[in-house]
């Protein structure tokens, strides 16, 4: 037990001080694993990331319905795939651009060389609450991210091509 008050501290997040047993003891942190833009990251309250780019404007509310699991006070909360009830609520910060990326394309006794760059949009987003549905408090009506399955879009034809006759 010395070796843990020697690395940490009571002024130490992780730990807190349980005076009934005189040790420190882990905090268990209320975090969980939202899905956007066909990725998967770990949140918890307070965290601050970059998505995918997300179609809001700075200072407007999200609510990620795309819940994969859920950990609070050592309850555990796993979906299949998702967790029905639980909602993650962010707020976008800022729409940025990512670290440039460099491309080369080359081809051996071609003289072939190409070189582009690409930078990926992305949002930058404050987790502000997770729980449930019921219990997350919202001034204004958050702005809902859906599966992008669920949002495909059927393009009629504008305009019709007539066949000659002769």
């Amino acid at each position: 037990m010395s070796h843990l008050l020697a690395k940490t501290t009571l002024e130490d997040p992780h730990w807190k001080y349980a005076k009934k047993f005189g040790i420190l003891i882990p905090i268990v942190m209320k975090y969980a694993v939202i899905q956007t833009g066909g990725k998967q990251y770990r949140v918890s309250e307070g965290d601050s990331l970059e998505v995918e780019r997300l179609t809001t404007s700075p200072t407007e509310k999200i609510v990620f319905n795309d819940v994969l699991l859920m950990v609070a006070d050592g309850d555990i909360k796993v979906g299949t795939p998702y967790v029905s009830g639980l909602s993650v609520i962010a707020e976008v910060v800022a729409q940025v651009k990512g670290e440039k990326i460099r491309v080369s394309k080359f081809k051996a006794k071609a003289r072939y060389r190409r070189t582009t760059g690409h930078r990926q949009s992305l949002s930058k987003i404050q987790i502000l609450q997770i729980g449930d549905k019921k219990e997350v408090k919202t001034e204004k009506a958050p702005q809902e991210v859906t599966p992008k399955a669920s949002q495909k879009i059927v393009k009629k034809p504008t305009h019709v091509v007539k066949k000659k006759t002769v």
